[in-house]
């Protein structure tokens, strides 16, 4: 991610959208990281995981924006974090995969 995003801060008006592509970024590999949890509980491949993710990719990437935004406020992400596994979990039974 690294090797796309300095480059592009050096092209004037892409540089802007480096912040946003970090951001999205992030709040997908959150998604992922919290989703994982429950699949890895019902022995779903990584891959099946991540295709069944992105049939409704807004949803996910909305949850780990949250988680994201969560995570980066001091002290609140002591409890950010085990709330995301848990919203994770509970969000991965609601789209019923599992």
């Amino acid at each position: 991610m690294i090797l796309v995003s300095v480059p592009l801060d050096f092209i004037p008006l892409l540089g802007v959208a480096v912040p946003v592509i970090w951001f999205l970024w992030s709040a997908w590999s959150l998604a992922l990281e919290n989703v994982d949890y429950a699949a890895d509980n019902n022995q779903i491949s990584f891959t099946h995981m991540r295709q069944s993710m992105k049939k409704s990719r807004i949803t996910y990437l909305s949850f780990g924006s949250a988680a994201a935004l969560a995570a980066s406020i001091p002290l609140f992400n002591l409890l950010a974090i085990p709330a995301a596994v848990a919203g994770g979990t509970a969000l991965w039974l609601d789209q019923g995969e599992l």
